[in-house]
């Protein structure tokens, strides 16, 4: 319930066009969009962007076990690299990136551990796992994100080429975007 009072999300699928770093083809891929929430108060409405854009950022959700962090690393790399969206990491095995991912750009990067909360496997499947990792991203991030219109919530284990560019025919005040 505290969850749904700060976002609203929409499943999207990407067309098989969109490829991964390593160069295989997706055939679908689940991308979540929050509308970033705002509260009424008048003190943080008047720090939201006031540009005719919107702004964003990029949280990139992940489970960082070791069969997985090679992947998770090119995937991050890719993100530093070819875009210049402020990017967050949420990772919910509670294991920390390589180190040298600094030296491209700055990112912002929280850990936890989701078998807590959920245990092992995850209770209720993977769903009930995103919406743990969104909630302790905005637990950690809440001060930043504060300043943006929207959050672009994406699995880490995917890049998205064209994803700039569609946000760049967004205007500001939409509750949901589906693409």
């Amino acid at each position: 319930v505290e969850l749904q009072r700060h976002f609203q999300h929409v499943m999207v699928q990407e067309a098989p066009q969109v490829n991964q770093t390593d160069g295989q083809s997706l055939v679908h891929h689940e991308v979540e969009l929050q509308r970033h929430f705002r509260h009424v108060t008048g003190q943080q409405a008047q720090q939201v962007n006031q540009s005719a854009h919107p702004s964003f950022i990029v949280l990139l959700t992940t489970y960082n076990e070791p069969s997985r962090s090679q992947m998770y690393e090119k995937r991050l790399e890719w993100w530093l690299s070819q875009t210049t969206l402020p990017i967050y990491v949420v990772d919910s095995y509670n294991a920390p990136l390589a180190g040298n991912l600094t030296s491209i750009r700055k990112f912002r990067e929280h850990h936890f551990d989701q078998t807590l909360v959920l245990g092992t496997p995850p209770a209720g499947g993977s769903t009930p796992a995103e919406i743990l990792s969104m909630k302790n991203a905005f637990e950690a991030f809440k001060d930043d994100w504060a300043h943006v219109d929207y959050v672009v919530k994406i699995t880490g284990k995917y890049v998205l080429p064209t994803l700039t560019s569609a946000l760049a025919t967004v205007s500001k005040g939409s509750d949901f975007i589906v693409e």
